[in-house]
């Protein structure tokens, strides 16, 4: 938008000659959600999840390994579900291992694996309905942040909340899982013993739980902006897109694991 390219409207607002009025671009800002549902493990406190350092003696996990038996003779856990029954494919992804996770945020990748005594669900909901999302310009100074906005749930065009609904009934699905493993399987860290009920877990949703993987989508009309490839000319002016934005909807469950094919 800066090199004059996008909504007429929005560039003229900020005193930017109009070189290729078109109205899509920063619009159609799609995203999944995602949330965890942790809870401690003690069963695992004593695995490091890592071989041991020359000289040092292994874990009790390691030497089971060793033997064929025992934790690390298993992969992450993946479950595929439809939210219901009258979808064609599968549009949620919930996969479980030995960490802690409670969304994305400075330095949530450290956080993971701090407490070894953790284990977590990890609920995907891809397919979303909401292509709401818009990103705006904050100046003219190309150093600046923009101005991103996603809609999330009933800010955008889910106006029937399937996605909130969608991600609920993942949580309550793990929760059941959770159950019948009790015996092994403390108390819910997060979002919490506290957030029990149906409702309590849509407010939760929509107030800070189920985090964002922030995939941006550009779309002019009904079709994508960039249909083949990541320049495209439009009057003379090339116009560059990230990888992600080459198709009006995102990708299923993780986009960057399509979008390599797509820079080739």
């Amino acid at each position: 938008m800066l090199s004059g390219i996008g909504p007429r409207e929005k560039l003229e607002r900020h005193g930017i000659p109009v070189r290729v009025p078109l109205h899509g671009v920063g619009a159609n800002l799609q995203d999944r959600y995602e949330i965890g549902v942790d809870r401690e493990f003690p069963v695992i406190k004593d695995c490091d999840f890592q071989a041991p350092e020359p000289g040092a003696e292994p874990d009790r996990c390691y030497r089971a390994w060793q033997c064929g038996e025992g934790l690390y003779t298993t992969a992450v856990v993946g479950i595929t579900r439809k939210s219901h029954p009258s979808l064609d494919t599968p549009d949620l992804f919930i996969f479980g291992g030995p960490f802690d996770f409670r969304g994305y945020y400075p330095g949530y990748s450290r956080e993971l694996t701090r407490h070894r005594d953790r284990f977590t669900w990890a609920i995907l909901k891809s397919r979303t309905h909401n292509t709401n999302g818009r990103v705006r310009l904050r100046s003219t100074d190309p150093r600046d942040t923009p101005l991103v906005n996603f809609h999330y749930f009933a800010k955008g065009t889910d106006e029937e909340a399937r996605d909130l609904d969608a991600m609920v009934s993942a949580v309550k699905f793990v929760r059941s899982m959770n159950r019948s493993a009790d015996s092994v399987i403390r108390k819910e860290l997060w979002p919490g013993e506290e957030v029990g009920d149906t409702e309590s877990v849509r407010r939760f949703g929509t107030g800070r739980g189920m985090g964002p993987s922030r995939v941006l989508q550009l779309q002019d009309g009904p079709g994508p902006m960039i249909p083949r490839r990541s320049w495209t000319a439009y009057s003379g002016y090339a116009v560059w897109t990230a990888c992600g934005s080459s198709t009006p909807r995102s990708s299923p469950e993780f986009p960057a694991s399509s979008s390599p094919f797509r820079s080739t």
